[in-house]
């Protein structure tokens, strides 16, 4: 009965996801959405199917950015908090 358990790791980094990759793609997203809203009221397929391209670009770009080292760093663990 001495054993001495531990907390789980938190987040590794004190940046909280406000990284590079993440704002691009929110930003990314937020205009691809904004353009297919406008896309939808005005009745243009062109409109929505470019709103798509910029999701899909900006998605691209996110992953992009975290293989580039922009992103949130992970941690390797071995998966046992407990010890």
């Amino acid at each position: 009965m001495n054993e001495t358990y531990t907390l789980p790791p938190s987040a590794p980094h004190a940046n909280h996801g406000k990284t590079t990759a993440s704002w691009v793609f929110t930003i990314g997203s937020v205009i691809g959405a904004l353009i297919i809203a406008v896309g939808i009221a005005m009745y243009q397929p062109v409109a929505q199917i470019a709103g798509i391209g910029v999701l899909v670009l900006a998605a691209l770009a996110g992953l992009g950015l975290r293989a580039a080292g922009k992103g949130q760093p992970r941690e390797k663990t071995d998966g046992a908090w407990y010890r």
